[in-house]
C-alpha cells in the first residue's frame, strides 16, 4: 500500500498544486489508515 500512498503524495502535490503542509497532513493521516488496516490484517487494498 505504501507505492499507492507515494504515488498519491506526488499527484497531490504536483497535480494539485498542494501545499507541503497540506501533503504532509494527508501522509501522517493516511499513513495511520494504513496501520489501522494492516493491524486489521488487511494488507491488499482490493480487501478494503
Amino acid at each position: 500500500m505504501e507505492l499507492f500512498l507515494k504515488e498519491y503524495l506526488a499527484h497531490i502535490k504536483l497535480e494539485k498544486n498542494l501545499s507541503q503542509n497540506t501533503v504532509s497532513s494527508y501522509k501522517i493521516d493516511i499513513n495511520a489508515f494504513i496501520s489501522f488496516l494492516k493491524d486489521s490484517g488487511i494488507d491488499d487494498p482490493s480487501d478494503i
